[in-house]
C-alpha cells in the first residue's frame, strides 16, 4: 500500500461457458456447451446465477433432510452455491475454459467444494462423538503407522509448500487440486481405518481427523467455502 490506496492484482481467467443443461436453466440456446459473450447477449450474472445454485441446492437438500427447518435449509443451501461457484471458478487453471454445470456443482462427487464441504461435515462429526475437548493429548504413538494414515500424513505435511507456492505464483487451482487431494486422503483413511472403536489402542488417529479439519479450515478461508456441520 501507498499514500493510502490499496494494491490490486488484476487475475485473468480463460472462456467462461455454460453446460447445456445449465444453459437450457437460463432460457440460452441449445447446444453443447455456450459460451458467454456480451457482444451477443449471451451472458448471465454472478447474482442469477447464484440465485439458480441455491434454488437447486435447497431441492437436493430437502430431499436428504426432510425435517429440516426452513431457515436453516436456506442458510445452508446458500453456502453450498456460494462456495461451489467460487471453488468452480478457483479449481481451473487460469488458461483453460470454466465450464459452469450446476447439476454437476451441487452433485457430492470428488471435484467440486460440496465433496470438500461433505468431507469436512463428516471430520466434525466424528471429532464431536468422540466427546474429546483437548486432541493434542491423543498424538501417541504415531510413529507407528500403517498404509492409509502414512499417506494422510504425506499429503498433510505438504500443505506448508503448497501455500508457498501459490503466494509466489498466484496459481490458486494449485491450491483447490491439493484440497481435493486432501479430501480424497482422508476419506480413504476414514473408510479403512477404524478411529473411534479402537481409540484406546490407537489415540493417534483422531488425532490426525483433527489435524485435517484444522487444514481444511485454512484452505476454506482461502477459498472462500463456507464450512458446515452437514450437507
Amino acid at each position: 500500500m501507498s499514500n493510502g490506496k490499496s494494491k490490486y492484482i488484476h487475475y485473468g481467467y480463460g472462456l467462461v461457458m455454460l453446460s447445456k443443461d445449465t444453459a437450457k436453466l437460463f432460457g440460452i440456446e441449445d447446444k453443447e456447451v455456450v459460451r458467454m459473450s456480451g457482444r451477443k447477449g449471451i451472458y448471465i450474472n454472478v447474482d442469477n446465477l447464484l440465485e439458480k445454485a441455491i434454488e437447486i441446492a435447497k431441492k437436493k437438500i430437502a430431499e436428504r433432510h426432510t425435517n429440516m427447518p426452513k431457515k436453516e435449509l436456506e442458510t445452508l443451501a446458500f453456502k453450498i452455491a456460494r462456495s461451489t461457484i467460487s471453488f468452480e471458478i478457483l479449481k481451473y487453471d487460469r488458461n483453460k475454459t470454466v465450464v459452469f454445470d450446476l447439476e454437476r456443482m451441487t452433485n457430492i462427487e470428488e471435484g467440486n467444494a460440496l465433496y470438500l464441504m461433505y468431507t469436512y461435515a463428516r471430520i466434525r462429526s466424528l471429532l464431536e462423538k468422540s466427546g474429546i475437548k483437548d486432541f493434542e493429548k491423543y498424538a501417541k504413538g504415531i510413529e507407528d503407522l500403517n498404509d492409509y494414515e502414512r499417506k494422510l500424513l504425506k499429503v498433510m505435511f505438504l500443505f506448508k509448500d503448497i501455500i508457498l507456492e501459490t503466494s509466489s505464483n498466484l496459481e490458486l487451482n494449485l491450491l483447490a487440486e491439493y484440497s481435493l487431494k486432501l479430501a480424497r486422503t482422508f476419506n480413504e483413511f476414514y473408510q479403512n481405518v477404524p478411529i473411534l472403536p479402537e481409540l484406546d489402542k490407537k489415540p493417534y488417529r483422531i488425532f490426525l481427523a483433527y489435524l485435517t479439519k484444522q487444514i481444511l479450515e485454512k484452505l476454506f478461508y482461502i477459498l472462500k467455502i463456507d464450512e458446515v456441520s452437514k450437507i
